[in-house]
């Protein structure tokens, strides 16, 4: 059944498309829409959390999509020269849009989104079967103690103002907003808990701008406000024995109130200049100001490892500031008609410093990282259908920081203080050949090293290749294939990553038939060896991660006739790597159209997965739409 949020949206739709039409209904011009709306049927087998966790779709009434456009009949200055509403999955469904874009041609330009999205993941991890107290079965969830449940909203607003012929003024908000819940694991006393996490985040930024344009140059001013609060807390709802009953560690209460708050401000000049018909140059400086102020609360009580009962309350607050300084210069200059040279300066400067006191302890760390690159490259046009691009680039890091704690509660006062220097160096290679309107073929490859990486999960070592191509037939076919493979590596860590994929499509178009095929190949190899070390005893884990996963894909649309058209789809995923899963999803519709602008279609869509034979699903799910076209 649709959902009060799902009922507000829907009619909030409705009465902005009827609040629109009733606006430039007595004005002439081209006014053409769609509403569709109708119903869903789903009944699932199997497990339901990985059902909501992938596909998540409701019984009950849907709008499942509504909008119109209108343009008016020659130049009407009453209203604008442009209305385009759009409007999909309102009435609870997992992923819903909302957009909006007005517009008059050399005055302004208005739109507004509204995305809404629900993620939910509880997964199983450990076979229940392999336990045999069925207490633990319960109280481990088997192996996963991370849990979500949350809503993510996203609003966007942009309007575009034309001041004069030159000056052209932008107004930017963006909202980004998730609330719902979730659960998390606190090591506390050598046990592990589940603990409730509720998720309230609210992220806001403006940002106003002015661009004003001459003939050969173009400057443009930005200034952008962020703020982003979290209400963070972690809490204990009751009493808990922890991960293993029977062990000593227990809980009465836990909780921790950590809210922050972060604080931004953006400064932004770009300027783009012609002065000749063969150069071109760009300048770039960007200044952004960080603030995050945090404050925490913890307060627990229960029983230690040792058995003994304890009661804790410490609170503390934290400071962070954080400059950044951005400058970067690029140009381009055209040798010839066939060479075009290319060249960029960039530096980067971070200065950050943070205080942090904690119950009796005192922390506090600077951070200093200076960064220089340049870039050179060509662009050439070898031939008519060969045209090749190359470049170098490199770049020069210089980081110093110091750390700086003292009387924090199980740990002894120290003082950290180092400059790393760290270097890359790379290339780049890019090939195109398009020897007529048919065939074209592409390769691109690009090495990068780096010498003295500042953290060991960076790469020492990057090489990207890819290659792709396409062929169309004169018969309304067309073939395209690519294949990409990436290798990295950390000589310093020892750990390396593979990972390649293959995709080939064939499509056909025909005046009655519309047909597509294609597969994808996925492998991906990953491997860390971490060296432990305590005392006098060192232990060496190998972690290993694979991934071996195919993807499958096949479409058709025939227009049996001009007023029945049916279709399907077929769609697989297999992967064989460290987590099997399989998944095989069918669709099939028939759509009739009917007199007077209305449309009949009746949808069925069947999802039959399995995830390491611990959790599977199979669902159908029935779709019946009533839409009307004007």
């Amino acid at each position: 059944m649709v959902t009060a949020i799902g009922k507000r949206e829907v009619w909030a739709a409705l009465l902005l498309i009827g609040a629109l039409a009733w606006s430039i209904a007595g004005v002439a011009g081209e006014f053409e829409g769609y509403l569709d709306v109708g119903a869903r049927e789903v009944s699932v087998s199997g497990d339901e959390d990985k059902y909501r966790q992938h596909i998540n779709l409701d019984d009950g009434v849907r709008l499942f999509g509504a909008g119109f456009r209108y343009r008016p009949a020659g130049d009407n200055g009453q209203v604008p020269d442009l209305v385009d509403f759009r409007a999909s999955g309102l009435g609870g469904d997992p992923y819903q849009s909302i957009s909006l874009q007005i517009r008059e041609y050399g005055r302004y330009r208005v739109r507004y989104e509204r995305q809404e999205s629900d993620y939910f993941y509880q997964d199983l991890l450990i076979d229940p079967a392999t336990f045999n107290d069925p207490a633990v079965i319960e109280g481990a969830r088997s192996g996963d103690f991370h849990h979500f449940d949350f809503e993510r909203v996203r609003d966007t607003l942009r309007l575009d103002l034309d001041l004069t012929q030159r000056a052209t003024l932008n107004v930017d908000y963006h909202r980004y907003e998730k609330s719902g819940d979730s659960t998390t694991v606190y090591d506390v006393s050598r046990e592990e808990f589940e603990l409730e996490r509720p998720i309230d985040e609210v992220d806001e930024s403006i940002s106003v701008g002015l661009t004003y344009e001459w003939d050969k140059v173009t400057v443009a001013w930005t200034e952008r406000f962020r703020d982003f609060d979290n209400a963070s807390s972690v809490l204990l709802p009751g009493f808990s024995e922890g991960s293993e009953p029977g062990e000593p560690t227990e809980l009465d209460f836990y909780f921790l109130d950590q809210p922050y708050d972060l604080d931004g401000r953006e400064h932004q000049l770009r300027l783009l200049a012609r002065p000749t018909a063969d150069l071109e140059v760009r300048f770039d400086l960007l200044i952004t100001d960080l603030e995050l102020d945090l404050a925490a609360s913890e307060r627990a009580q229960g029983v230690d490892f040792t058995g003994t009962p304890f009661a804790s309350e410490v609170t503390g607050a934290s400071a962070v500031d954080r400059d950044t300084e951005l400058y970067e210069f690029a140009v381009g200059y055209a040798v010839t008609d066939r060479v075009r040279l290319l060249g960029s300066a960039r530096r980067n400067r971070l200065d950050q410093n943070g205080t942090l006191a904690f119950s009796s302890g005192t922390g506090s760390g600077d951070w200093d990282i200076e960064t220089d690159g340049f870039e050179v490259g060509v662009e050439a046009v070898l031939t008519s259908a060969l045209h090749l691009g190359a470049g170098w680039a490199t770049e020069e890091r210089n980081a110093s920081y110091l750390q700086v704690s003292a009387d924090f509660p199980g740990s002894d006062d120290f003082l950290d203080a180092e400059d790393i220097e760290t270097e890359r160096d790379g290339y780049y290679v890019n090939l195109s050949y398009r020897p007529d309107a048919r065939l074209s073929v592409g390769l691109t490859f690009e090495d990068d090293s780096i010498d003295d990486p500042f953290t060991l999960a960076s790469p020492t070592d990057s090489q990207r290749v890819r290659l792709r191509g396409r062929y169309r037939w004169n018969n309304g076919t067309t073939l395209t294939a690519s294949y990409r493979r990436t290798e990295l590596e950390n000589e310093t860590s020892d750990w390396q990553s593979d990972s390649s994929q293959t995709n080939v499509r064939l499509t056909h178009t025909a005046a009655s038939w519309n047909v597509s095929l294609g597969a994808s190949w996925v492998d991906l190899d990953r491997e860390i060896e971490q060296l432990a070390a305590s005392a006098i005893r060192q232990d060496l884990f190998v972690i290993d991660y694979e991934a071996d996963a195919s993807f499958i894909d096949a479409s058709a649309r025939w227009q049996a006739s001009d007023w029945l058209s049916l279709g399907g789809s077929f769609r697989s995923y297999d992967n064989d790597g460290s987590f099997s899963a399989e998944r095989d999803d069918v669709r099939a519709f028939v759509e009739v159209e009917l007199p007077q602008g209305y449309n009949l279609n009746l949808g069925y869509r069947n999802v039959d997965f399995a995830e390491d034979d611990l959790e599977s699903f199979d669902v159908d799910v029935w779709e019946l739409k009533l839409g009307f076209d004007w």
